[in-house]
């Protein structure tokens, strides 16, 4: 044993206490195991004695610090340096507190560079169904995964601290106290984000969350609605690479599913009750049937294999979030590279033809309001008589006047662009609607149920009509009309009505 370094027994005897044989049981047994650790250089685990040499009271220092180091998660490595110098400090009284200099890890200082991270990150977080707190329990177990490489790494940087040290002498032997502050310095955030995508659990909530941006480079030869029918059934990721996953998908037979869509286009037109102007055009059944639901087996089968890229989430907060926030900010950043799938998801444009045309051929002829000749300026339905109006069209449009009192239609005129026409009504108060035909004076004309149908421009106006004669003078009222501004009445817009 080092002459300069005291044993218990002389500490006793030099301050006049009590003596004990510094080699009895158990305290013999627990400097032989003190001198044992320092010369390994470990002490409990991560922390080393410097040259602490053969004393018991290295025994209940590195317990005290252990306990303190436990209360510290944050100290991932932990070192007592020139340990036979701070000894010599100690008093020679005992118990005594003194400041006791020791170096801890400095976490904040850590960097990926530092720690034996590979190209992927092993951890056991289960996604296989995303909740609001899958996030946070990601983060905290790739922040547990670094905080063991970093007690793996030999090149941490370390920061010097003190901490207060009592000691004391029982009866039972030497026992230490360390009340030093709580350590919070931790990894800086950004450290934990840039590990998140070393682990195919983030990547995988990636592909998952931005499953509808992804799902239609399986087909890219497919129609949006061939695509709406197609599922992912499940997502699985290639062992030993985080980013590389295998996609299991089931969508429906493509022929089959096209028929099914234009039979739910063909029924809606028919329940449907507005009216079809014009021709319907086979691009125009195709729109429809996108807009159907159909109920469809995705009987078919097939294996994708899926390269996703996501970034470390850098704006992220570090603590739990909603699901609908990942998704959110996942969409922005998650790119997912495909491999196409070798299915022709196509319909031959002759198949097409020959599903679409009879059906269309039907609505054409059953369900369509075809356009007939433009009439002459004059009544088209309704009696003529009463006080005498004068209707002009000042502009180029051609015009028709639903002419209603309440919710009855009771005349309607049509008047030719830069025509007039005179027609009697009953003294009364009229609503109307006036019906401006497209593309001037080559307007098409559905009827006179239907006017100018949804093509036209439609306004109203609110026309007292007064009495016929006042003494004896005979009035005749009129009405000037220009749909571009002009006429001598003010009108308000007004939907399409038949």
């Amino acid at each position: 044993m080092d002459s300069k370094t005291p044993t218990r027994a002389d500490l006793v005897n030099r301050n006049g206490s009590k003596t004990r044989e510094p080699m009895m049981s158990p305290v013999s047994a627990r400097t032989r195991l003190t001198s044992l650790l320092c010369t390994a250089g470990l002490v409990a685990g991560m922390l080393t004695l410097s040259g602490c040499g053969t004393d018991e009271r290295a025994v209940a220092i590195e317990e005290a610090l252990s306990v303190w180091q436990g209360a510290n998660p944050q100290i991932y490595k932990l070192e007592v340096p020139d340990w036979d110098e701070q000894l010599k400090e100690f008093p020679d009284e005992a118990p005594f507190t003194i400041d006791l200099r020791v170096s801890v890890s400095d976490p904040s200082a850590i960097t990926r560079d530092l720690l034996p991270i590979g190209d992927s990150i092993e951890v056991d977080t289960d996604v296989s169904t995303i909740t609001d707190s899958t996030y946070g329990q990601l983060r905290n177990a790739v922040r547990a995964q670094l905080s063991a490489l970093v007690r793996e790494a030999d090149n941490i940087p370390m920061t010097d601290v003190t901490v207060p040290l009592r000691l004391s002498d029982t009866d039972t032997g030497w026992v230490a106290e360390v009340n030093g502050a709580p350590i919070s310095a931790d990894f800086d955030g950004a450290l934990v984000s840039a590990a998140l995508p070393l682990t195919w659990q983030w990547n995988q909530i990636g592909a998952e969350l931005s499953i509808s941006r992804w799902k239609s480079d399986l087909f890219p030869s497919a129609t949006s609605s061939f695509n709406s029918f197609v599922s992912v059934d499940s997502i699985t990721p290639v062992e030993g690479v985080p980013n590389k996953f295998t996609a299991e998908v089931s969508y429906p037979d493509a022929q089959e599913l096209f028929e099914a869509l234009a039979k739910a286009a063909y029924d809606s037109y028919n329940a449907g009750s507005e009216p079809i102007f014009g021709t319907l055009t086979e691009a125009a059944f195709e729109t429809k049937m996108g807009t159907q639901n159909v109920d469809i087996a995705a009987d078919q089968h097939a294996t994708a294999e899926l390269t996703v890229t996501t970034p470390a989430p850098e704006e992220l907060p570090y603590g739990d979030m909603p699901t609908d926030g990942i998704a959110t900010e996942l969409s922005l950043m998650v790119q997912v590279t495909v491999q196409s799938l070798d299915v022709d998801a196509t319909v031959p444009d002759s198949a097409k033809s020959e599903i679409i045309k009879p059906l269309l051929d039907d609505l054409n002829k059953n369900k369509v309001v075809k356009a007939v000749k433009l009439p002459t300026t004059k009544v088209l339905t309704g009696k003529s008589s009463g006080t005498k109006m004068k209707v002009t069209s000042k502009g180029d449009p051609h015009t028709v006047i639903t002419i209603k009192k309440g919710d009855k239609v009771v005349m309607k005129v049509m008047i030719r662009a830069k025509k007039s026409l005179t027609f009697r009504l009953p003294k009364g108060t009229y609503t109307f609607i006036l019906g401006f035909g497209p593309n001037g004076n080559k307007s098409t004309w559905y009827g006179n149920k239907y006017t100018f149908g949804p093509e036209g421009t439609y306004r109203k106006l609110t026309y007292e009509v007064g009495a016929s004669r006042v003494g004896n003078r005979i009035y005749t009222y009129l009405l000037d009309i220009n749909m571009n501004g002009g006429g001598n009445l003010s009108s308000t817009g007004a939907p399409y009505e038949y």
